[in-house]
């Protein structure tokens, strides 16, 4: 019996058939996507969709919509959709100030997530969205190179192991917008007004060489002792092109817990310096990652009558959450290319922010972008996601079950439907 049924395509025509009923379904609720695009179009809401980006867009399943000030727009469309449509509409709040859901018929139409703004900074210095017409209107969407740093992060998503395949195939196709975007950046021209950080901190033009130097040896040597900190523990290294002779840039690694790495850290340097080190959650500027955290590591050196800060580790705290294949070379541990990749796009992505709001200086950033440009290229050849994983850091926690879990201390979650139809909610259920 299997036999026939395996003969006979039995699963593909299921599958194909579920496929159709399911669009069916959706298809109902079209006019209330619409008027939720419309929504969003209206106010300048960010909006995220992979189909669509890449054309291949059949119906909407729900829309993912970001927003500053999310708890207003969510309030404000779900009052518009009640008045609308002269129907319930269920406001769900998974995280106060943070992320609601939209329920019609008891099932999501649209999820609202917040974003931060940084400072006197408008959500558009950050994010230059991909304009998209629908109908008579233009939706604002996620750029390209924010969605692929996701979607390879869901190449090593356990739940999704049937869908890397499907995956992967929308990564090449976003390759070539990324790679339009990122000569856009190296192409841009010099600003007039020339400024002097640089990336590892300090005024450049108003720092005096020999001081200069003697504080770059300084870091060199404790860059040193940090890689062979890195080599006896449980780190994950992100950049496999990291110079650990030269040691030049900032190291990022992987690790499961900040806090205890700060007090290894700091009981291993302490036998060769006595510089203080401190650390600090730092943004990441993804609006749609919640559970990876970033930590930057600063040595405190003191020079003359100053004090000065200078950033040399970055320890990414996302181990407690995903699994990250790696490889051994050299006594040291390297992230899966795939996971490197993942990175590389997030320096380029977060990189550019700080660009902006901090002033790094020009010709150093063209070089970073020329550096990772490259080494982008070389770690798309390497991709295998048919390859056995043998080695994982890490555990397991869908995101999900994660919510799941804050709310439970937070006790956080509540329901609300638009006031203004109270009053008649027992002519709209009869």
């Amino acid at each position: 019996m299997f036999k026939i049924l395996l003969e006979n395509n039995y699963a593909d025509t299921l599958r194909d058939n579920a496929k159709k009923h399911i669009k069916d379904e959706r298809m109902q609720y079209k006019d209330v996507i619409y008027f939720i695009l419309k929504f969003a179009s209206d106010n300048k809401l960010l909006i995220s969709n992979v189909d669509l980006l890449l054309g291949k867009q059949e119906y909407w399943d729900f829309v993912n919509i970001f927003a500053l000030n999310v708890d207003e727009n969510t309030k404000s469309l779900i009052s518009q959709l009640c008045k609308t449509f002269k129907r319930l509409f269920f406001m769900k709040i998974v995280s106060e100030g943070h992320e609601y859901y939209i329920e019609y018929n008891l099932r999501r139409i649209c999820t609202l997530n917040s974003i931060k703004p940084y400072k006197s900074y408008s959500l558009y210095d950050f994010i230059s969205p991909v304009k998209q017409n629908v109908g008579d209107f233009i939706i604002y969407m996620f750029p390209y190179m924010l969605e692929i740093i996701y979607l390879y992060g869901n190449l090593y998503n356990p739940a999704l192991a049937s869908e890397w395949k499907n995956i992967y195939s929308d990564i090449k196709k976003m390759e070539t917008y990324v790679d339009e975007d990122i000569a856009r950046l190296l192409s841009q021209p010099k600003p007039k007004d020339q400024a002097y950080i640089s990336s590892s901190g300090g005024n450049e033009k108003k720092c005096p060489t020999n001081r200069c130097n003697q504080e770059h040896s300084q870091i060199i040597e404790i860059k040193k002792m940090v890689i062979e900190f890195i080599k006896e523990g449980h780190y994950i290294m992100c950049d496999e092109f990291y110079n650990l002779e030269n040691p030049a840039g900032v190291i990022e690694v992987i690790s499961p817990n900040a806090e205890v790495d700060f007090k290894l850290l700091v009981n291993y340097i302490s036998k060769f310096i006595s510089y203080g080190i401190t650390y600090k959650e730092k943004s990441i500027y993804l609006p749609k990652d919640s559970q990876m955290k970033k930590y930057n590591f600063y040595v405190e050196i003191p020079f003359v009558k100053n004090m000065k800060k200078k950033h040399f580790l970055t320890i990414y705290n996302n181990t407690s959450y995903e699994l990250v294949n790696y490889y051994e070379k050299n006594q040291y541990k390297y992230a899966d290319p795939i996971t490197q990749l993942k990175f590389a796009y997030l320096s380029i992505w977060s990189g550019n922010i700080v660009q902006k709001t901090h002033r790094i200086h020009f010709d150093e950033f063209i070089s970073f972008l020329k550096e990772k440009k490259t080494n982008i290229d070389h770690l798309r050849k390497k991709v295998d996601i048919y390859e056995l994983k043998k080695k994982y850091t890490g555990m397991y926690l869908p995101e999900s079950i994660s919510k799941k879990m804050t709310l439970t201390f937070t006790n956080n979650k509540s329901n609300f439907y638009c006031h203004d139809f109270q009053s008649s909610s027992e002519e709209l259920l009869s």
